[in-house]
């Protein structure tokens, strides 16, 4: 009787793909088989949060005066469940694009609160400085004004941190910036819309410093490591 020798690499891929059809079947069975909270719990290694991205992006050392410390704590754990939701919603999609597409959705939505605040606050700020006197009406604070500044400032880290292109970011910090002063201009001055667009630049070349800070190092995170593997492998 003849005999047929299999080689080596055919039979490994006969037991991936054997490996790979058992895993279908147990998706089909249960859908979240392979969700952020399941692949925690095969690794072992914890998928990091909102706020860890953050971290690792450097907010911690984005120049912030402290009431905007503790509004910027507060958001970051309000996000934190919306975040850990879609990871597991689409483990298919990389970390990265999920936290760009919430910011930029979150980012969005707070400018078009502010938008359709801005008249009647402007409104308030009048009558309080005529009332008050202008010292005394700056104590008081369209909080959308607040929560809108603060995400911007978020979502260029994010920006600066992915690499996305400079020339986008810069239109729309400038942009951004005249949703707040509609009639201040932009450029080489000192007016309330230039200060916060050069705040926005800011963060976003702050994020740009802390990718290319970390791209240095050579070690990965064991998370980064099995999820690279994973990937490539269910591909």
């Amino acid at each position: 009787m003849q005999s047929f020798a299999v080689p080596f690499p055919t039979i490994a891929t006969s037991l991936a793909n054997a490996v790979k059809s058992r895993i279908l079947r147990a998706v089909h069975r249960s859908p979240l088989f392979f969700s952020a909270a399941t692949f925690v719990q095969i690794s072992g290694v914890p998928l990091p949060s909102l706020s860890q991205h953050f971290q690792t992006m450097g907010v911690n050392t984005l120049p912030m005066a402290p009431s905007e410390t503790t509004q910027l704590t507060q958001f970051l754990s309000q996000m934190d469940s919306e975040f850990a939701r879609l990871v597991t919603q689409h483990p298919e999609k990389s970390e990265a694009d999920l936290l760009l597409g919430l910011m930029t959705k979150t980012h969005l939505a707070a400018l078009e609160q502010l938008q359709s605040t801005q008249e009647k606050s402007q409104a308030l700020n009048a009558l309080f400085t005529e009332q008050l006197g202008e010292a005394h009406a700056e104590r008081f604070q369209n909080q959308h004004h607040n929560h809108a500044r603060l995400v911007t400032q978020l979502w260029m880290l994010v920006l600066g941190f992915q690499g996305i292109d400079v020339s986008y970011a810069a239109e729309h910090a400038g942009s951004s910036a005249r949703q707040f002063c509609p009639n201040d201009v932009i450029g080489p001055t000192q007016s309330p819309a230039e200060i916060i667009r050069r705040q926005f630049m800011q963060a976003y070349y702050h994020g740009q410093n802390s990718s290319q800070s970390q791209s240095g190092n050579s070690g990965i995170s064991p998370y980064r490591w099995l999820q690279g593997i994973f990937r490539r492998w269910w591909r």
